[in-house]
């Protein structure tokens, strides 16, 4: 229990710093919510406990009252990335890799910058880490 409360405090505090905007590299505004939810797939020990992250982080993203298209295609995205993470034979390490790097691109497909797909894989690596040795 204290572990989710700590991992819902940890997605409220990357979806509000998200929203406000002040964290930013190179001028690109970082998926918060992306870097620290993938990481969180590989250590949730109980399966109604991430699709409830999931939601709560899509509703603290959501800037208007009805359904965002992007905010909702990011929230399948995660939960698709929660199923396979269960059933691919690969290292969790290479899986973090894989769906950080396939949400990224489809989430920023009208407009797709190389520089952002690096600064995700490097900050969700980087966050994975942490996340394995906090919570494992």
């Amino acid at each position: 229990m204290v572990s989710f409360i700590s991992q819902t405090v940890l997605v409220t505090m990357a979806a509000l710093l998200q929203q406000t905007g002040f964290i930013q590299i190179i001028g690109i505004n970082l998926n918060l919510v992306l870097i620290i939810l993938v990481p969180l797939i590989f250590v949730m020990r109980h399966w109604l406990a991430y699709p409830a992250l999931v939601l709560w982080g899509a509703l603290l993203l959501s800037s208007s009252s009805g359904i965002d298209k992007v905010v909702l295609t990011f929230s399948l995205l995660l939960l698709a990335s929660f199923i396979l993470s269960k059933v691919l034979p690969w290292q969790p390490f290479f899986n973090n890799f894989v769906f950080i790097i396939v949400i990224t691109v489809i989430i920023n497909l009208p407009h797709f910058f190389l520089s952002a797909l690096l600064i995700n894989v490097v900050l969700g690596m980087a966050s994975y880490y942490l996340i394995r040795q906090i919570y494992a």
